[in-house]
């Protein structure tokens, strides 16, 4: 495409608006600040992530229309990706994304799985200069222990992380990287939560793959001081006893542009209840495009030669860790399937009547026999025996009589079959998903 450099600079401001159904405090009030703020503000492109519900995004795209006319929700998965990516000028390209691990379908609790979460891609067209701007939310931290810290030669400080999702990250990293290289000769700005600090494993990993692909990232907040995003104390939000950290970028091609100015945006609703307008605080960036920055001090750091194997022998740690945490996945989904078959026959054998007893027996029945087959297909990798055993199982159990029995005996185990089989691709996805990520990480190249 023809790159003809803008007159003027591009103002940017990626926010977390922590929008989950049910469970935020105050989200209509907030996302209702959050369009009027957008609204009256300066800004020519806003990402936004947890936008997961239509109605949260027409609130803000309503109230943002006049200064920011162009905008696009992604749309993907049960819930939608949650991501948001509003512009003053026109976008001329969008697609999205999704990350090849989404995290662990059973956790309904943690619905990262349900969120689908990815990359979102809009290029916009700033008068005769195309910029496309990557809107990315990377899998969520549950396991909040201190990360451990090690030292390599050439890259400094570097955070693991003790959660179950640290290779759910380090690929989704590397999902990242492998769209920002669709872009690597074009002006790029890469936004969003990657729900990891500046020194994390995971941002390291992406520092390889841009030498990998040989491209240029900077980090608009490198070098600043109070820089917390999330966690941070001042926020209305925040528990007690957190100290604030980092996780949300925007990150450049400082071949392609110089950052005017960047800064931590701490905004508030106004009206009767005053508190902030999510529990992340937003980056607000100027750039100007069609200048470079050389040797740029915010870029991230090259991986020297000498530095490059203790690297992958961290990530190739973070791997062997998941496969580690997919086994125990498989022992407790065999072992829910076993509790809910045992409770289920206790109320049989020792003939326990109540109202909606039938009921209960076929929904215990449906749990175990979908965990089951999960875990027991993921184990044995035999799909037929397991689907025939518990189903032989589920009749046995079952053998009670009610209007339609046979009816909804069929439609538990079609049910049953049906996600279960699902649940166990999901299990022996993953288990490729890790084979193949540890070959990348072995060559760091064709990634």
């Amino acid at each position: 495409s023809s790159m003809m450099p803008p007159p003027a600079s591009l103002r940017i401001l990626s926010l977390n608006c922590w929008g989950v159904p049910f469970t935020t405090k105050w989200r209509r009030l907030r996302f209702e600040a959050i369009g009027s703020m957008l609204a009256d503000s300066n800004y020519d492109v806003v990402c936004l992530q947890e936008v997961w519900t239509k109605r949260d995004a027409d609130i803000i795209l309503l109230a943002a229309s006049k200064r920011l006319p162009h905008a696009i929700w992604f749309q993907d998965g049960i819930l939608g990706s949650g991501l948001v990516t509003l512009s003053r000028f026109p976008i001329a390209e969008t697609f999205y994304q999704p990350f090849c691990m989404r995290g662990w379908f059973e956790c309904v609790h943690h619905a990262d799985w349900l969120g689908a979460k990815g990359v979102g891609v809009a290029v916009v067209r700033v008068e005769s200069q195309l910029v496309a701007v990557l809107n990315t939310h990377l899998h969520a931290q549950y396991d909040h222990r201190n990360p451990s810290e090690i030292h390599i030669p050439g890259l400094g400080k570097i955070l693991e992380t003790k959660d179950d999702y640290a290779h759910v990250r380090l690929s989704n990293m590397i999902d990242v990287a492998r769209t920002c290289r669709i872009f690597r000769n074009e002006a790029l700005v890469l936004c969003g939560d990657l729900n990891v600090e500046p020194h994390a494993l995971e941002m390291r990993a992406l520092a390889m793959l841009c030498n990998t692909y040989d491209m240029r990232l900077a980090d608009s907040l490198a070098g600043m001081a109070n820089t917390s995003t999330c966690d941070d104390p001042d926020n209305a939000y925040t528990s007690a006893g957190k100290h604030g950290k980092r996780i949300d970028f925007v990150l450049y091609s400082p071949d392609s542009a110089r950052l005017v100015n960047s800064s931590v945006l701490r905004a508030r609703t106004s009206g009767q209840r005053i508190t902030d307008i999510s529990d992340h605080y937003g980056v607000s960036t100027e750039l100007a495009f069609g200048e470079k920055e050389e040797d740029s001090a915010r870029s991230l750091p090259r991986v020297a030669e000498e530095s490059l194997a203790k690297l992958q022998y961290h990530c190739a740690r973070c791997v062997a860790h998941g496969y580690d945490r997919l086994a125990r996945r498989w022992a407790r989904m065999l072992a829910t399937a076993a509790a809910f078959a045992l409770f289920a026959a206790m109320l049989v054998v020792l003939d326990v009547r109540f109202p909606l007893r039938d009921m209960l027996l076929v929904l215990c029945a449906a749990i175990a026999a979908v965990a089951g087959t999960a875990g027991s297909v993921a184990v044995q990798r035999e799909r037929r025996a397991a689907a025939f055993a518990l189903f032989a199982a589920m009749l046995v159990v079952l053998d009670v009589r009610f209007p339609l029995r046979d009816t909804l005996l069929v439609l538990c185990a079609a049910i049953a079959a049906v996600a279960g089989t699902a649940g166990s691709v999901a299990v022996q996805r993953e288990r490729r998903q890790l084979y193949t990520l540890g070959l990348s990480i072995e060559r760091w190249t064709g990634v």
